[in-house]
């Protein structure tokens, strides 16, 4: 059986093993297919380097043992449904300006901090169903970020987490 298929240029990760447990992208890649990691039930380790530019439309979805993405400053666009129903990621690191399309982590149950500091474009229904998120460090205006909620009752819920969040900070002296 393969292990993982590149497209013939080497740009496009394509498919990866479905048993993989950890993974580390070579180098040179700067695409990540749509679907190439979907339904990888056994990953929880994943490692992309800064070649990569573009994350393709639902490339990690329902990898169910994921728990904390780093996504390097090299990615510029983030596509649609890319992590959704990674049920167990729980911390999300966005390290450069990418654009984050619609859904991008819809029903990531236990989602609890995005640090996203230099995005600025956000798409709507990001945070869809991610209902213990607590945590959105982004220099996108506070009034803007009910676009990547569902409802504003998802919105003013996630507000409640995060100023209990806020609090809970001071309170250990953090």
């Amino acid at each position: 059986m393969e292990n993982y298929k590149i497209s013939e240029d080497g740009k496009t990760l394509l498919w990866i093993n479905p048993s993989y447990i950890d993974v580390e992208i070579p180098y040179g890649v700067t695409t990540i297919g749509s679907r190439a990691f979907n339904n990888c039930r056994s990953l929880s380790n994943v490692i992309i380097p800064n070649s990569v530019t573009k994350i393709e439309e639902k490339a990690f979805s329902s990898c169910l043992f994921i728990r904390e993405i780093n996504i390097p400053n090299s990615v510029t666009e983030i596509q649609y449904g890319t992590f959704a129903h990674c049920i167990n990621l729980k911390n999300v690191n966005i390290l450069g300006s990418p654009m984050i399309e619609d859904s991008a982590f819809d029903s990531c149950f236990n989602l609890y901090t995005v640090n996203m500091p230099n995005v600025s474009e956000i798409g709507n229904d990001v945070f869809v169903n991610c209902y213990i998120i607590s945590n959105i460090k982004s220099k996108i205006i506070e009034e803007n970020l009910i676009y990547a909620f569902y409802s504003e009752k998802e919105y003013y819920n996630y507000l409640r987490r995060n100023r209990e969040y806020k609090l809970k900070i001071l309170d250990e002296g953090l």
